[in-house]
């Protein structure tokens, strides 16, 4: 298929190679592709989950950072108050403006020798990390310009699969029904705090910025009434909307 054609089913819409659209908690993750049992639950809701992709942008559209520069704490001009997204691995340390993360959704980066992929949803307050790493082969992700739920959907260049940033599998594609294996780290974290944690930490840049400044979803979180782009249609009642949760699998 060339590059420019399309093919249309249901919601989902395939560009070749770089693009196809589909389109929350407190943990970040690394990763390694592993397949979904036969039988398995979460891969039968997975099937399910892939009827569900819902375009929103175009592709190319919302661009991911990759191989960023990085700068020394006390250069990278961050309020204490801003919230960041911490990584550490084999004695690195890394921070990534969550202000900067509003624009991108992803940035793939390498981190104590270890290649990542720092992803964020705004709609949904989420930041997963994954490890790039497939075994016989590095992933570059971006976001695929399309929402499951409300949350981003993951493109990866390699393979040309859509994988859901909520738990790292593959929905769509030919990786469908392999997983991302999450790695924790620390989501919406104070650069205060944690730059008092990890004084050594570096801080992950675009354009030369660490950050722009200014949180340009401050009105959608603070709102009760805006909960994402689609109408939800099976809402639970048990917490209040946003509500901030942790979760544990």
């Amino acid at each position: 298929m060339d590059r420019r054609e399309s093919v249309t089913s249901g919601s989902v819409v395939r560009n070749k190679h770089v693009r196809m659209r589909a389109s929350a908690g407190t943990f970040v993750a690394a990763a390694v592709l592993t397949l979904a049992a036969a039988g398995d639950v979460s891969a039968s809701r997975a099937r399910t989950w892939a009827g569900e992709i819902r375009d929103v942008l175009a592709p190319g559209v919302i661009q991911a950072i990759s191989d960023p520069s990085v700068v020394a704490a006390n250069l990278a001009s961050m309020q204490p108050e801003e919230p960041v997204i911490g990584v550490s691995i084999n004695g690195q340390s890394r921070a990534y403006s969550v202000y900067l993360l509003n624009s991108h959704e992803v940035i793939n980066d390498t981190v104590g020798g270890k290649p990542v992929a720092v992803t964020w949803c705004p709609l949904a307050n989420l930041a997963v990390v994954y490890s790039r790493d497939a075994g016989d082969a590095v992933l570059t992700f971006e976001a695929s310009g399309a929402l499951l739920k409300n949350t981003v959907v993951l493109l990866d260049y390699r393979t040309d699969s859509l994988w859901t940033a909520i738990s790292g599998r593959a929905l769509v594609g030919p990786s469908s029904g392999a997983r991302l294996q999450m790695m924790a780290s620390r989501q919406s974290i104070h650069w205060g705090t944690w730059v008092r944690m990890h004084p050594g930490t570096t801080v992950a840049t675009y354009g030369g910025m660490a950050t722009p400044g200014v949180d340009s979803y401050a009105d959608y979180h603070k709102s009760r009434m805006r909960t994402g782009i689609h109408q939800v249609h099976h809402r639970d009642r048990r917490l209040p909307v946003k509500s901030m949760v942790i979760g544990v699998e």
